[in-house]
């Protein structure tokens, strides 16, 4: 289980998955905060797919988008965000802690133009190779 919700309830689980074949390991999660969960499951696999998501950008683009949205609101979502999503810089700190051999980003919710500088942040704490994937993309 992940942490992608704080609710703790059947219908609003986030999972995560490993898959051991004979010549490699993959765990994959989908949406998730930092997680000590994800990072047991995904010990020393050779890959890790990750979601990614930058709060201040999200809230960014959200207040740009919708300038309507009351602070409550958005005090909520920038908490959501930041819990239950995986900033660069905890993406990188997952993988390191796990110990994977490669990081594969997807789900991604960055902002083309601040990719680079999502690489050097994750690049930080994991030394390993990171791939920001596109859709039907191989690993």
């Amino acid at each position: 289980v992940t942490t992608h919700y704080d609710e703790k309830d059947e219908q609003s689980r986030a999972l995560a998955y490993r898959f051991d074949a004979p010549d490699r390991s993959i765990a994959f999660t989908g949406d998730t905060g930092p997680s000590a969960n994800v990072e047991s499951l995904a010990q020393k696999a050779d890959l890790l797919v990750s979601e990614i998501m930058d709060p201040d950008k999200a809230i960014e683009m959200l207040e740009k988008k919708r300038p309507d949205v009351n602070f409550a609101v958005r005090a909520l979502v920038r908490r959501h965000f930041s819990k239950e999503h995986l900033a660069p810089i905890e993406a990188g700190l997952m993988a390191k802690r796990a110990n994977v051999k490669a990081l594969v980003l997807t789900h991604n919710a960055l902002p083309p133009d601040f990719l680079d500088e999502a690489r050097k942040s994750i690049a930080e704490n994991y030394s390993g190779p990171i791939t920001f994937a596109k859709d039907l993309q191989s690993f």
